[in-house]
């Protein structure tokens, strides 16, 4: 049998908590399903609910909460979809890879899907847009700015591959900051082809601050680059970064770089005037950015909302066009130079990571670094044995540490460093 719930707004929510609680109760000891459906909409702010379900009903009715997976789109292995709640609603869940919808589209509401299935398995599904709503000036409670961004990646992915949830500590799932105000919320995927599809939100409560950090890794399998959206955003600035970062410097191996890139650099012309260059980027950091990067910080919120929004969707588009043509590689030291090229690229990343004191500020120190390793740049301990200094020897320092400073060498560049042909300006 399957229950529906549905409610319209979080005041019923509240009132009728009780009743949720014993239905639950009920259906613990049967094999029924049950389905809640939420709207997300202006009226309901998601952090009161992230709250209440954390606190309240897994505190109250699992024995297990390592069953629950809380995210994105998140679902754990355990929670396979029953036929009858696949059939019953026009293939929300899916069996296979217990892939689940963005989100319940009936009516346009957005949504929350909560299944129990027959094995006492609890699911919880959220939509993607739903990472941070916030109260805005006029008093409206609007969606967060990087929402549309985030739905639009998973959408678009789940058309070119079969994703399946990738294992991550739950708590990571969704973190409250220390101010109390900001919240971090993570989701991971995998698929064939795609050793990690994983994203990672921060908003706080009044829009403050809003950041996407939305990264796609191949398996070792593929020499293929990596998708990177970086986006940092406050109410004075935006730090915007979007690439196609490459597993190999392209200005060292040219046939890398004309076999990815240039058949890409009209795209990056396309957005060049639009979403100019940003301020001075040293040659360090230069090696793993292609020559089709967008590094720029000249933008509105509408630029946001408009002009990036449609760059973000054409990279994501090319990326995805390169994942469908590329190739299984065989050779044994071929798949070991790109695991080995590609561990090189993540602890590169875990240890110069720029938002490491923003991650630190919100989440303290302990629980940052634990963060950075184990999600943000997972890999970086279990795709090789090497460490940072094994890789990049000129920055130890003279007790043997890492300097862990950026941009300590080489040259620095105030414009674009290569032309529309996608050349490096070496002067």
């Amino acid at each position: 049998r399957v229950f529906v719930l549905r409610f319209c707004a979080l005041s019923v929510f509240k009132r009728r908590a009780a009743i949720l609680c014993l239905l639950f109760q009920t259906i613990f000891s049967t094999n029924a399903v049950m389905v809640l459906l939420l709207p997300l909409d202006n009226r309901f702010n998601s952090c009161l609910f992230n709250s209440f379900i954390q606190r309240d009903m897994e505190a109250r009715m699992l024995a297990t909460p390592q069953s629950w997976c809380f995210g994105l789109t998140r679902l754990d292995r355990r929670n396979c979809c029953p036929p009858e709640l696949n059939e019953g609603f026009g293939g929300l869940c899916r069996l296979q890879g217990l892939r689940v919808g963005i989100a319940v589209r009936e009516h346009g509401m957005r949504g929350m899907t909560m299944g129990w299935n027959k094995h006492g398995s609890i699911g919880v599904v959220k939509t993607a847009c739903r990472s941070m709503t916030a109260r805005g000036v006029d008093g409206e409670i609007k969606p967060a700015l990087y929402d549309k961004f985030v739905e639009f990646a998973i959408r678009e992915v789940e058309q070119h591959a079969q994703l399946v949830a990738f294992p991550f500590e739950e708590a990571f799932q969704t973190m409250l900051a220390l101010d109390g105000k900001t919240t971090v919320y993570s989701n991971a995927y995998q698929s064939e082809k795609i050793r990690l599809f994983r994203i990672a939100t921060i908003g706080s409560a009044d829009s403050s601050i809003q950041v996407l950090n939305l990264t796609i890794l191949p398996r070792p399998e593929f020499d293929l680059p990596f998708f990177c959206a970086d986006f940092f955003s406050t109410d004075s600035k935006n730090i915007l970064v979007l690439d196609l970062n490459p597993l190999y410097d392209v200005e060292r191996r040219k046939q890398y770089k004309e076999k990815y890139y240039l058949q890409l650099m009209p795209l990056v012309n396309k957005y060049i005037e639009l979403l100019p260059w940003g301020e001075e980027i040293s040659t360090e950091s230069l090696q793993f950015l292609s020559p089709i990067v967008i590094w720029t910080k000249c933008c509105s919120r509408d630029d946001v909302r408009k002009t990036l929004y449609l760059a973000f969707t054409d990279y994501l588009k090319a990326w995805l066009s390169l994942m469908d043509m590329a190739e299984l590689a065989t050779d044994p030291s071929e798949i070991a130079q790109n695991q080995d090229a590609q561990h090189r690229y993540l602890l590169w990343r875990a240890t110069k990571d720029p938002g490491r004191p923003l991650l630190s500020k919100l989440l303290g120190d302990e629980r940052c670094e634990k963060y950075i390793s184990e999600f943000l740049f997972n890999g970086k301990g279990s795709l090789g044995r090497k460490g940072f200094l094994d890789f990049f020897p000129e920055y130890r320092l003279d007790d043997g540490s890492i300097n862990r400073q950026r941009s300590i060498k080489g040259k620095s560049f105030p414009t674009r460093p290569w032309d529309k042909d996608g050349n490096f300006i070496s002067g």
